[in-house]
Order: C-alpha cells, then sequence, then structure tokens
C-alpha cells in the first residue's frame, strides 16, 4: 500500500493532462496519435503540470484555496503514521478536493477544446501561416489535404474532387467522384473515402476520338461509394471552386458546372 499509493496519485495527477493531450490534436473529428509512449507520457505530462500549476495558482490568487497541498504531500510519506494523519486532515476538505477535481477535468476538456476552435477558426495552423509549424498537430497531413484546411477563409473549395486508380479483380479502374468524407486509422493513416455522384471507366481502355471526356466514364448508382485505402494506387485530389458572379482571387481554377470538375485536362 506504501510504495502503490505515490504511483497511484501520479496516474490520477496525469489523468487531467491525457484528456487535454486528446481534445488539442482532435482535428476534423479525428484524434491521430503516432507517437511513442514516451512521447505520448511526456505531453501528458506536460499538460497536466500546466493545468494543476494554472489551476492552484489562479485559485491562490484569487482567495479561494481549493488544494490541501501540504495533506497531499504527506501521502507520499513512507511512514503510514503520516499517512493515516494526512488522510483525516483531508477528510475535512472533502468540498474543496470535488471542487477541485471537477474543475481540473473541465479545464482539460475545455480549455484544449476552446483552443482548438479557436485555431481552426481563424486558419492558424495553415502551411502558410507563421505558427503553422506549431500548431499542426503531427499525423494530420490527410485532413489537411482531404479537408481544405489550408486554404484562406476566401479562398476555400465548394468540393473537393478526387480522382483515384482502384484495382478491381487485377484490373485497374479510374474512379472519379466528389469527397464526402474520410476516416484515417489510429495511427493517421488514410483508411477509407467515401465519394459521392461516382464514376468510373477501365483504365487504358481507348475511347473514339470524338467522344467527350466526360461520356468515356459510366455511372455508378447510389448514393455513396466507399473505397478501400488498400484498393487505391493512385489518389489525386481536385479543389474546385464554383463560377463566381463576383471577382474572386484566382486562388483556383473556377468552373462553371460540376461536370467539368470531373473532366480531365489531359487524357488519363
Amino acid at each position: 500500500m506504501t510504495l502503490a499509493l505515490p504511483a497511484l496519485l501520479l496516474l490520477l495527477a496525469c489523468w487531467p493532462g491525457w484528456i487535454a493531450r486528446s481534445c488539442i490534436r482532435r482535428v476534423g473529428g479525428h484524434a491521430p496519435d503516432g507517437a511513442t509512449r514516451p512521447q505520448a507520457w511526456t505531453e501528458a505530462l506536460l499538460w497536466a503540470a500546466g493545468l494543476h500549476a494554472g489551476l492552484i495558482g489562479g485559485s491562490n490568487v484569487l482567495g479561494w484555496p481549493l488544494l490541501p497541498a501540504g495533506e497531499l504531500l504527506q501521502l507520499l510519506s513512507p511512514e503510514p503514521a503520516r499517512q493515516a494523519g494526512a488522510w483525516t486532515a483531508l477528510a475535512a476538505h472533502g468540498a474543496g478536493l470535488a471542487a477541485y477535481a471537477a474543475a481540473v477535468l473541465g479545464l482539460a476538456a475545455a480549455g484544449p477544446w476552446a483552443l482548438r476552435r479557436l485555431v481552426s477558426r481563424f486558419r492558424l495552423d495553415r502551411c502558410a501561416s507563421p505558427l503553422g509549424p506549431l500548431l499542426r498537430p503531427a499525423r494530420a497531413h490527410w485532413y489537411y489535404l482531404l479537408s481544405g484546411a489550408d486554404f484562406t477563409a476566401d479562398a476555400l473549395p465548394d468540393l473537393i474532387a478526387v480522382t483515384t486508380v482502384v484495382d478491381v479483380a487485377g484490373q485497374p479502374w479510374v474512379y472519379k467522384g466528389v469527397l464526402d468524407e474520410y476516416f484515417v486509422d489510429p495511427q493517421g493513416q488514410l483508411d477509407r473515402l467515401i465519394l459521392q455522384q461516382v464514376v468510373r471507366r477501365p483504365l487504358g481502355v481507348q475511347a473514339a476520338p470524338q467522344t467527350r471526356p466526360q461520356d468515356r466514364f459510366e455511372r455508378i448508382d447510389g448514393d455513396c461509394v466507399v473505397l478501400h485505402h488498400g484498393e487505391i494506387t493512385t489518389l489525386q485530389v481536385d479543389y474546385v471552386r464554383l463560377g463566381r458572379t463576383t471577382e474572386q482571387p484566382p486562388r483556383l481554377q473556377p468552373v462553371d458546372d460540376l461536370v467539368d470538375a470531373f473532366a480531365p485536362t489531359q487524357p488519363v
């Protein structure tokens, strides 16, 4: 009991750090995490230390000390008598301990969530942003590629068109569609794509010279098509902006019709 109590207290103290670490890494509904165990523990310890220091310091400045630090330190003593006395003293601060636990857990969840929302709202994590290298989560490259998060607010694409080469029964097929959703695995690698308005054609089949590019494809019935990453050999992403009635900065090439978004600029 004497040896296990300090370790238990350390785990409880680090718990808010793990919550904060998970919240700050969540982008686009995903929380990819490819960090090694030492890196993860280091990040959690830093977050926990910052949360505890901020909350304890803030409560003391306001004159509302919530945590009896002296009694908690006595719990780390190897002497059972001191531990028993510390438990007795802590029993008198039950309300303060409960308030502190609720405050630190709430701050661990709300603080990083608000910070991530602020970063996303003002697009401070864009590749071109001066703060981008500091605010971009590791292993979130698929999020920035497939969400358009690297664009400024006035240059956001209206849709993201995806062209893939998929191996179907040993034969390569070209699939084109509008990206609806994507999913990544816990390591941050792409798991599957969900496409809408999908058309396809076999790769390498020559069409008549007078055939329009969009007529070379056959439309797939259904609301959406799910493509697993293991089936995809090539992936092309096009950020499409539909035609504008007013002059816009030419960040992306605008199109006047959704069908034109699927027309290849070069023969495939």
